[in-house]
């Protein structure tokens, strides 16, 4: 009889420690992870963001007709937007699964920088995606284009 109740303690012991496990860290996991991924997405745009703005400050002190061609990939949910006033910016959308807490510096969960640059000649106005992007001086004007 000793066995049979030392095997049942032993089964009923298992049980509470997987359901520990289901209720208490998987959602703890899944909230860890699904930060991550924001985390990942705002500096992946922020990144491909900066390397625009490097480009348009390179191309603005070369002399006409410089031009530089960049490869810019972005996560889903990320878009980088040129305007022709001289600023570039980009949007992330964040905690799209619910799970995380508001975040004061996003509104909504969609967290936006802007860039201040050069005068542009935006012939494209957002990116989106894997875009392969021209840098291009003519004259004064520097024009952002898909190549």
């Amino acid at each position: 009889m000793k066995r049979g109740q030392t095997s049942i303690e032993f089964i009923f012991l298992i049980l509470i420690i997987v359901i520990y496990l289901v209720t208490i860290v998987r959602p703890a996991f899944d909230s860890a992870q699904s930060s991550f991924e924001d985390i990942d997405k705002v500096t992946k745009a922020s990144n491909e963001t900066q390397k625009i703005v490097n480009s348009i400050n390179r191309i603005s002190s070369l002399s006409d007709g410089s031009k530089e061609t960049l490869f810019i990939t972005l996560p889903e949910g990320v878009e980088i937007n040129c305007y022709n006033e001289g600023k570039l910016d980009f949007m992330v959308e964040i905690n799209t699964n619910g799970i995380n807490p508001n975040i004061e510096s996003c509104a909504k969960d969609v967290c936006q920088k802007e860039y201040q640059t050069s005068p542009l000649n935006c012939e494209i106005t957002q990116i989106l995606g894997a875009e392969k992007i021209i840098v291009e001086k003519d004259g004064t004007t520097i024009t952002i284009k898909v190549g």
